[in-house]
């Protein structure tokens, strides 16, 4: 739900069973958090805390987006 109230453009989602990955390069080695569903946020090839928490989701996704500071 976290992420279908977000408009993110440039967002790509990917998910699945992750024993089922197959050959879906995304989401190898990126399984789920004791059990539960598990977000992975990632922006440049690095990835923020595996999240299994909806609020903390949320905060992740605020988090990308707002626009980068400015030097």
């Amino acid at each position: 739900r976290e992420l279908a109230a977000r408009y993110a453009p440039s967002l790509v989602v990917a998910g699945g069973d992750p024993s089922h990955a197959g050959g879906i390069e995304l989401l190898k080695g990126r399984g789920t958090q004791n059990g539960h569903a598990t977000a992975y946020v990632c922006r440049g090839y690095v990835c923020d805390q595996p999240m299994s928490d909806p609020a903390g989701l949320a905060r992740q996704l605020a988090a990308i987006s707002r626009p980068a500071a400015r030097p």
